[in-house]
């Protein structure tokens, strides 16, 4: 822990005394990248927002992160956990991502740039810091405005192009038992076919018939008896 401390420290010097045209460039790429972040949850620039809102917390000139740092962070555990709950609740997650992201990016302008370096960056234009985070602000919006946009367009494609289907647990049931019936019926009949047979061809036995047919059913019927056993598993799957 200690050498991460220096490292961070070190880092943090060096994000202090840099250029604020790189600054600008950091911020700006961070920026488009949390629209990036936010399709793709837990990703690389989401890390790299994290570890600039650490820098510049060290950098800051009052040396005080603030609560900023820890909601970022509990924005990112809880985005976390509802990912590794679900995967598929990616879109529940992205807003979280891109909400994280944004406010660390924000904050870390904020906290490591002066209205002076950034008038200087923007090539004297004396723009306030207001308008910056203005605009990473509808940038970020309009990103997310534009993927959940995307997202209704791909799934009003899809549930044009497939046929309604039955996604409750007892439409799944009653679709397999009826297959499981039809299968029982044609396998019971095949087994009548070929008793029926066997006696057309001078098996007269009394019993012959019935033994005929118990003995074409019974390894079939423990792998039936074992399908239904695991039906629930298999219809909550399907």
């Amino acid at each position: 822990m200690k050498h991460i401390g220096n490292l961070i420290r070190h880092v943090a010097t060096a994000v202090r005394r840099a250029d604020p045209r790189v600054k600008m460039l950091v911020l700006v790429s961070l920026s488009a990248a949390a629209v990036v972040a936010g399709d793709r949850p837990l990703t690389v620039p989401f890390a790299m927002a994290l570890a600039w809102a650490a820098m510049a917390a060290v950098s800051a000139r009052h040396a005080r992160p603030g609560r900023l740092i820890w909601l970022v962070c509990a924005l990112a555990f809880v985005g976390l956990a509802i990912w590794m709950v679900d995967v598929r609740a990616e879109r529940f997650v992205a807003p979280l991502v891109r909400v994280a992201t944004l406010l660390t990016a924000g904050w870390a302008f904020s906290a490591s740039t002066s209205s002076g370096e950034l008038a200087w960056a923007l090539g004297r234009l004396h723009c306030p810091k207001t308008v910056i985070l203005a605009a990473m602000i509808t940038w970020n919006l309009a990103g997310l405005v534009v993927s959940e946009a995307r997202l209704a367009r791909e799934g009003a494609r899809v549930r044009a192009r497939c046929a309604p289907k039955a996604t409750g647990f007892a439409s799944r049931l009653r679709a397999w038992w009826r297959l499981a019936a039809a299968f029982c019926a044609r396998l019971f009949l095949r087994a009548d076919q070929l008793a029926a047979g066997a006696e057309a061809r001078g098996v007269s036995h009394p019993g012959r018939r019935s033994a005929l047919r118990a003995g074409r059913l019974r390894p079939l019927s423990v792998v039936l008896g074992g399908a239904c056993a695991a039906l629930p598993l298999v219809a909550a799957l399907v």
